[in-house]
């Protein structure tokens, strides 16, 4: 099961009446209670039994979840400062416990020959609900991740700067020079087809590169081969998950908590730079020590008028997950 629970602290405290709010006016049931131990013991059963006949089962992202007390969330991010933004007696984190690389590169022709549009959309979608629920890092973020190391966060950066700033590092002589150059990196890391064009056309003939509307997303799905209709049909179903979610405020007043890994990576290609980068991402936290295994740490409502509402909202994000990860199923391997 991708979903993991585990409870860190079970102090009670100030946990009686955010406990009594979720059992009198949340979903959870006094059934799913079964231990003898303290009352943080019960509601951790309860909470987690709720989670679990709600967590798709999925084929691409890996997540958990965990209940830490105010006590263990700041234990979290005092590293950076940010224990005193914390003041919630009870956090649901958000757990990414392990990262898996799967790679779209092979896919990313079909998608164009169908429409050239598409492939862009399908990665714009992806991002939107990335944001709305599970980390991932996607071709844009591991673009983002060189820009941070190699070209001075610059991500749009000419080969003329790039070069400058990489005969300084690496020295004016190195042939490792050309190798860097935005001109060789970006077409495979993110190449131009995933994002939409901007600015005028020069010359260019066919169809303008945009996300497309719903209704040319359903033109396509009922009218290109079995491959694409599945990939359009996958798109609308997240696409219906995010709209849904309109109005969820489960990450309103969460506190972002440096993750170790993400849900999975999507790369163009894994042996084009991928593992130099994750295995820099990695070596770099192993000697700062700066990161969690959680995305989030999400305060859990007391106001029992609050309580529903973020059940909802957490029902919504397993919707976009479930959504999200079929997609990532059908255009990955």
């Amino acid at each position: 099961m991708p979903a993991v629970a585990r409870l860190r602290h079970t102090d009670e405290g100030d946990l009686t009446g955010l406990i009594r709010a979720h059992f009198e006016a949340g979903p959870l049931s006094p059934r799913d209670a079964r231990s003898s131990g303290n009352a943080g013991d019960m509601f951790a059963e309860a909470m987690f039994a709720w989670l679990r006949r709600r967590t798709p089962k999925c084929k691409r992202l890996l997540f958990g979840f965990a209940l830490l007390d105010q006590a263990a969330a700041r234990d979290q991010v005092d590293q950076f400062g940010w224990e005193t933004d914390l003041s919630a007696p009870l956090y649901l984190a958000i757990e990414l416990p392990h990262e898996q690389i799967f790679e779209i590169g092979a896919r990313m022709h079909p998608l164009q020959r169908a429409h050239p549009g598409l492939l862009c959309s399908v990665m714009e979608l992806i991002n939107e609900a990335s944001c709305n629920s599970l980390f991932l890092r996607t071709p844009s973020y591991f673009l983002e991740m060189f820009a941070r190391w190699w070209w001075d966060w610059d991500e749009g950066v000419s080969d003329e700067d790039a070069r400058e700033s990489l005969a300084d590092r690496l020295g004016a002589d190195s042939e490792d020079i050309e190798r860097y150059l935005p001109s060789n990196v970006r077409p495979v890391l993110a190449p131009e087809e995933m994002f939409p064009e901007r600015g005028k056309r020069k010359g260019r003939k066919g169809a303008r590169r945009r996300v497309l509307k719903r209704s040319e997303v359903l033109e396509l799905a009922s009218s290109s081969c079995r491959w694409i209709q599945r990939v359009c049909r996958a798109m609308l179903k997240l696409d219906d998950a995010l709209q849904r979610a309109k109005g969820s405020k489960l990450f309103e007043h969460s506190q972002w908590a440096e993750p170790a890994y993400s849900a999975a990576s999507i790369a163009v290609f894994t042996e084009e730079w991928i593992s130099e980068l994750l295995d820099d991402h990695f070596e770099c936290i192993s000697n700062s020590g700066e990161a969690t295994l959680y995305q989030a740490l999400i305060p859990l409502a007391s106001d029992p008028q609050q309580v529903p509402k973020q059940y909802e909202d957490l029902s919504h994000m397993f919707e976009i997950v479930k959504a999200l990860d079929q997609l990532l199923t059908i255009i990955s391997r």
